[in-house]
Protein backbone atom coordinates (compact mmCIF):
# COMPACT_ATOMS: atom_id res chain seq x y z
CA UNK A 1 0.00 0.00 0.00
CA UNK A 2 1.12 3.89 -0.40
CA UNK A 3 0.10 5.56 2.36
CA UNK A 4 -0.86 9.56 2.03
CA UNK A 5 -2.23 11.97 4.74
CA UNK A 6 -5.45 13.71 4.76
CA UNK A 7 -4.09 16.42 7.26
CA UNK A 8 -4.93 20.28 7.70
CA UNK A 9 -5.94 21.43 4.39
CA UNK A 10 -5.72 17.93 2.56
CA UNK A 11 -8.35 17.03 5.24
CA UNK A 12 -11.36 17.39 2.76
CA UNK A 13 -11.87 14.40 0.27
CA UNK A 14 -11.07 15.60 -3.65
CA UNK A 15 -14.58 16.38 -5.47
CA UNK A 16 -13.88 14.35 -8.87
CA UNK A 17 -11.50 11.66 -8.22
CA UNK A 18 -11.43 8.32 -6.51
CA UNK A 19 -8.48 6.23 -4.52
CA UNK A 20 -6.67 3.11 -6.49
CA UNK A 21 -7.40 0.04 -4.25
CA UNK A 22 -3.25 0.41 -3.53
CA UNK A 23 -3.65 3.29 -1.53
CA UNK A 24 -4.41 3.86 2.01
CA UNK A 25 -5.76 7.55 3.00
CA UNK A 26 -4.82 8.14 6.56
CA UNK A 27 -7.28 10.83 7.74
CA UNK A 28 -5.67 12.89 10.49
CA UNK A 29 -8.39 14.69 13.15
CA UNK A 30 -5.99 17.32 13.60
CA UNK A 31 -8.19 20.51 13.90
CA UNK A 32 -11.55 18.86 16.22
CA UNK A 33 -12.34 19.91 19.40
CA UNK A 34 -11.12 16.52 21.66
CA UNK A 35 -13.97 17.31 24.65
CA UNK A 36 -16.21 16.45 22.35
CA UNK A 37 -16.91 12.52 20.51
CA UNK A 38 -16.28 13.23 16.80
CA UNK A 39 -19.82 12.73 16.10
CA UNK A 40 -21.05 16.10 18.10
CA UNK A 41 -21.96 18.96 16.30
CA UNK A 42 -18.45 20.83 17.23
CA UNK A 43 -16.81 18.25 15.11
CA UNK A 44 -19.41 17.77 11.54
CA UNK A 45 -16.75 19.13 9.66
CA UNK A 46 -14.23 16.30 10.43
CA UNK A 47 -17.79 13.52 10.61
CA UNK A 48 -18.38 14.78 6.89
CA UNK A 49 -15.25 14.57 5.90
CA UNK A 50 -14.91 10.82 6.68
CA UNK A 51 -17.71 10.03 5.24
CA UNK A 52 -16.85 11.92 1.61
CA UNK A 53 -13.78 9.69 1.99
CA UNK A 54 -15.69 6.62 2.40
CA UNK A 55 -17.33 7.24 -0.53
CA UNK A 56 -14.23 7.45 -2.92
CA UNK A 57 -11.81 5.24 -0.69
CA UNK A 58 -11.80 1.37 0.00
CA UNK A 59 -9.56 1.75 2.79
CA UNK A 60 -9.10 4.64 5.15
CA UNK A 61 -6.80 4.88 8.53
CA UNK A 62 -6.75 7.37 11.20
CA UNK A 63 -3.99 8.91 12.82
CA UNK A 64 -5.90 10.34 16.14
CA UNK A 65 -4.50 12.42 18.73
CA UNK A 66 -4.98 11.75 22.21
CA UNK A 67 -2.42 13.99 24.12
CA UNK A 68 -1.88 17.55 24.59
CA UNK A 69 0.88 18.26 22.67
CA UNK A 70 2.15 21.02 24.19
CA UNK A 71 2.06 20.00 27.93
CA UNK A 72 2.10 16.48 28.40
CA UNK A 73 1.16 16.64 32.09
CA UNK A 74 -1.47 19.38 32.78
CA UNK A 75 -5.14 17.80 32.65
CA UNK A 76 -6.31 17.04 29.32
CA UNK A 77 -10.32 16.14 29.39
CA UNK A 78 -11.11 13.82 26.28
CA UNK A 79 -11.88 11.43 28.86
CA UNK A 80 -15.59 9.59 27.76
CA UNK A 81 -15.24 10.10 23.72
CA UNK A 82 -13.31 7.61 22.82
CA UNK A 83 -15.67 5.00 22.34
CA UNK A 84 -18.00 7.09 20.14
CA UNK A 85 -15.34 7.80 18.08
CA UNK A 86 -13.70 4.19 17.50
CA UNK A 87 -17.70 3.45 16.44
CA UNK A 88 -17.32 6.17 14.03
CA UNK A 89 -14.26 4.62 12.37
CA UNK A 90 -15.79 1.21 12.33
CA UNK A 91 -18.85 2.60 10.33
CA UNK A 92 -17.23 3.91 7.65
CA UNK A 93 -14.52 1.67 5.99
CA UNK A 94 -11.52 2.60 8.84
CA UNK A 95 -8.86 -0.63 8.92
CA UNK A 96 -6.76 1.10 10.88
CA UNK A 97 -6.41 3.49 13.99
CA UNK A 98 -3.34 4.77 15.59
CA UNK A 99 -3.83 6.65 18.03
CA UNK A 100 -0.78 9.01 19.04
CA UNK A 101 -0.88 9.68 23.15
CA UNK A 102 1.77 10.93 25.66
CA UNK A 103 5.59 9.88 25.21
CA UNK A 104 8.53 11.49 26.80
CA UNK A 105 6.66 11.77 30.19
CA UNK A 106 7.99 9.23 32.10
CA UNK A 107 4.75 7.52 32.38
CA UNK A 108 3.27 10.82 34.10
CA UNK A 109 0.07 12.04 32.48
CA UNK A 110 -3.83 13.02 32.86
CA UNK A 111 -4.50 9.46 33.50
CA UNK A 112 -2.48 8.10 30.31
CA UNK A 113 -2.85 4.99 31.96
CA UNK A 114 -6.07 4.49 31.59
CA UNK A 115 -6.69 6.07 28.49
CA UNK A 116 -4.49 3.63 27.00
CA UNK A 117 -6.09 0.75 28.61
CA UNK A 118 -9.73 2.10 27.49
CA UNK A 119 -8.70 2.43 23.90
CA UNK A 120 -7.02 -0.85 23.65
CA UNK A 121 -10.12 -2.48 25.17
CA UNK A 122 -12.15 -0.09 22.39
CA UNK A 123 -10.10 -1.08 19.49
CA UNK A 124 -10.72 -4.37 19.67
CA UNK A 125 -14.17 -4.15 20.24
CA UNK A 126 -15.58 -0.79 19.54
CA UNK A 127 -19.15 -1.95 21.11
CA UNK A 128 -17.64 -1.94 24.62
CA UNK A 129 -19.33 0.31 27.25
CA UNK A 130 -16.20 2.85 28.24
CA UNK A 131 -17.53 4.05 31.30
CA UNK A 132 -17.49 0.40 32.55
CA UNK A 133 -14.06 0.10 31.10
CA UNK A 134 -13.05 3.55 33.24
CA UNK A 135 -14.45 2.24 36.23
CA UNK A 136 -12.92 -1.64 36.13
CA UNK A 137 -9.61 0.43 35.26
CA UNK A 138 -10.21 2.33 38.18
CA UNK A 139 -10.89 0.34 40.42
CA UNK A 140 -8.34 -2.85 39.57
CA UNK A 141 -5.15 -0.15 39.24
CA UNK A 142 -5.65 2.05 41.97
CA UNK A 143 -7.96 0.17 44.42
CA UNK A 144 -11.92 0.18 44.25
CA UNK A 145 -12.10 2.60 47.10
CA UNK A 146 -9.71 5.43 45.56
CA UNK A 147 -11.16 4.34 41.84
CA UNK A 148 -14.72 5.73 43.04
CA UNK A 149 -12.66 8.87 44.11
CA UNK A 150 -10.63 9.33 40.72
CA UNK A 151 -13.63 9.03 38.86
CA UNK A 152 -15.62 11.49 40.34
CA UNK A 153 -12.33 13.70 39.97
CA UNK A 154 -12.56 12.73 36.33
CA UNK A 155 -16.04 13.74 35.90
CA UNK A 156 -15.91 17.08 37.45
CA UNK A 157 -12.70 18.30 35.61
CA UNK A 158 -14.64 17.43 32.55
CA UNK A 159 -18.03 18.86 33.42
CA UNK A 160 -15.78 22.13 34.29
CA UNK A 161 -14.52 22.23 30.90
CA UNK A 162 -17.75 21.80 29.16
CA UNK A 163 -19.00 24.82 31.12
CA UNK A 164 -16.13 26.99 29.76
CA UNK A 165 -17.23 26.80 26.65
CA UNK A 166 -13.79 26.49 24.94
CA UNK A 167 -12.93 23.67 22.34
CA UNK A 168 -10.13 21.30 23.52
CA UNK A 169 -7.30 21.55 21.14
CA UNK A 170 -4.05 18.80 21.08
CA UNK A 171 -1.81 21.94 21.61
CA UNK A 172 -2.28 23.92 24.93
CA UNK A 173 0.41 25.68 27.17
CA UNK A 174 -1.87 25.84 30.35
CA UNK A 175 -4.92 24.90 31.87
CA UNK A 176 -5.58 28.54 32.78
CA UNK A 177 -8.80 29.35 31.22
CA UNK A 178 -10.83 26.86 32.10
CA UNK A 179 -9.49 24.91 35.16
CA UNK A 180 -10.03 27.37 38.20
CA UNK A 181 -7.34 27.61 41.34
CA UNK A 182 -11.29 26.66 43.44
CA UNK A 183 -11.41 23.78 41.28
CA UNK A 184 -7.90 22.77 41.56
CA UNK A 185 -7.95 22.58 45.68
CA UNK A 186 -11.15 20.37 44.67
CA UNK A 187 -9.37 18.21 43.00
CA UNK A 188 -6.39 17.83 45.17
CA UNK A 189 -8.94 17.20 48.49
CA UNK A 190 -10.13 14.48 46.75
CA UNK A 191 -6.74 12.74 45.99
CA UNK A 192 -5.99 13.54 49.54
CA UNK A 193 -9.58 11.18 49.96
CA UNK A 194 -7.73 8.85 47.55
CA UNK A 195 -4.78 8.35 49.13
CA UNK A 196 -6.26 7.80 53.16
CA UNK A 197 -8.77 5.29 51.36
CA UNK A 198 -5.87 3.08 50.24
CA UNK A 199 -4.42 2.44 54.06
CA UNK A 200 -7.31 -0.10 54.20
CA UNK A 201 -5.17 -2.17 51.95
CA UNK A 202 -3.35 -4.96 52.27
CA UNK A 203 0.09 -3.89 53.39
CA UNK A 204 1.65 -5.36 50.69
CA UNK A 205 -0.59 -3.85 48.01
CA UNK A 206 -0.22 -0.36 49.51
CA UNK A 207 3.40 0.86 47.98
CA UNK A 208 2.30 0.10 44.55
CA UNK A 209 -1.00 1.93 44.71
CA UNK A 210 0.92 5.24 46.55
CA UNK A 211 3.01 5.21 43.65
CA UNK A 212 0.63 5.18 41.36
CA UNK A 213 -1.98 7.53 42.85
CA UNK A 214 0.96 9.93 43.52
CA UNK A 215 1.72 9.91 39.67
CA UNK A 216 -2.49 10.25 38.97
CA UNK A 217 -1.82 13.62 41.26
CA UNK A 218 0.84 15.03 39.27
CA UNK A 219 -1.07 16.73 36.62
CA UNK A 220 -3.01 18.62 38.94
CA UNK A 221 -0.40 19.65 41.05
CA UNK A 222 1.51 21.12 37.94
CA UNK A 223 -1.36 22.87 37.26
CA UNK A 224 -1.42 24.92 39.90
Amino acid sequence: LIETLAYCYSQAAPLKMKVHDNVLVRLCPYLNDFSRPYTDAANAAFAGDLNDWRQIAGKIAIWDYIANFSNYLIPHPNYGTFGDNLRLYAANNVVFVFSQGDFGSENCGDFIQLKAWVIAHLLWDPSSDERALMKEFLNGYYSPAAGEILLEVIDRCKAVFATAGKPLGCYRADANDWLSMETLQQALRRFDEAAAALEALPEEQRPVCRERLRRARLPYDIAL
